[in-house]
């Protein structure tokens, strides 16, 4: 009786194997669906617009400068839908006693500048010279502008606005300015704000 050689066995194993896997059939190719990438960009697009659309229109910035007891507080609000720009001075009491301030007229300006130019100047509590303040009690000024000097100042120095074109990723285009507030009391106080007015 011969031997069979091992060798010949596994060969023909590996054979019949290897027939078997040639004759499945191989899974079908898939393709790239068109409608598939339209849909992915329909939704980014969607994604874009909602983020536009869902930027506030109201911007509020403001500072905050204590003097002998008293909080005073600039309070800039910029509703871009309106186009108006408030300007508040808030000044509260924070001693337990009553106070009566003194000041010069107006009560005090706030000074919009771009570097050292002089954009617009506003005028806070125009008329007053003194004020009686109960504890914890608070006295407002408020002056509502429209955006025809800071619109006017934009158009005249294109090079001031930030960035120079609007991308699809972009920031709003502004103009970085900064505000001055000089309070016209007895001792001259002043208080800083960056304001960056947007103009789209």
């Amino acid at each position: 009786m011969a031997e069979s050689d091992p060798r010949t066995e596994l060969l023909e194993r590996f054979n019949e194997r290897r027939a078997k896997w040639q004759r499945q059939p191989s899974a079908p190719k898939r393709r790239f669906a068109p409608w598939l990438l339209l849909l992915n960009l329909i939704i980014l697009g969607l994604m874009v617009s909602y983020h536009y659309r869902s930027a506030p229109d109201r911007t509020i910035h403001h500072t905050l400068v204590r003097y002998a007891g008293t909080a005073y507080r600039l309070t800039i609000t910029h509703d871009e839908s309106a186009k108006t720009i408030d300007v508040t001075l808030t000044m509260k009491n924070e001693r337990a006693i009553p106070q009566r301030l003194f000041f010069l007229d107006p009560v005090a300006v706030a000074t919009f500048r771009h570097d050292e130019a002089t954009v617009l100047s506003v005028p806070l509590g125009a008329g007053t010279r003194d004020l009686s303040i109960k504890p914890n009690d608070s006295r407002v000024f408020t002056v509502r502008l429209g955006e025809a000097h800071l619109r006017s100042f934009a158009e005249a120095n294109p090079d001031a606005i930030v960035p120079r074109r609007r991308t699809l990723f972009s920031a709003k285009r502004h103009i970085p300015l900064a505000v001055e507030l000089s309070l016209r009391t007895r001792d001259a106080l002043a208080a800083y704000l960056d304001f960056k007015y947007v103009i789209e």
